[in-house]
């Protein structure tokens, strides 16, 4: 793995994969820990119809994130680990521009 970019307490860091921007983020934190997976979808009706599915189906995600470069949600697993499902926006990834927007979810 090589860094791909820095920003604000996180570094990005790409395989060899040339289909893939980044495979795993390391964000600044007191103490070491796993924090999510990520899982990309389709496009962002089809991330809509994902939350739709879960709310018929009483599940409720844990976080939800709406950001330039991108919109996800997260879902908490029967052991507490956390899962991202997302979708990539067009703007360009600005960590100082999330708001309230908790690092780890912004990455």
């Amino acid at each position: 793995l090589t860094a791909a970019d820095r920003q604000d307490g996180a570094v990005y860091l790409r395989s060899a994969l040339p289909q893939y921007e980044f495979s795993l983020v390391l964000v600044e934190n007191d103490s070491p820990a796993y924090h999510h997976a990520s899982f990309e979808l389709k496009d962002e009706a089809e991330l809509e119809a994902s939350l739709e599915r879960l709310k018929a189906a009483g599940r409720t995600p844990k976080h939800q994130v709406d950001l330039p470069w991108k919109r996800a949600f997260f879902m908490e697993d029967v052991d507490g680990l956390l899962s991202e499902w997302y979708v990539p926006r067009r703007a360009k990834r600005n960590l100082s521009l999330r708001g309230n927007v908790p690092l780890s979810l912004a990455v």
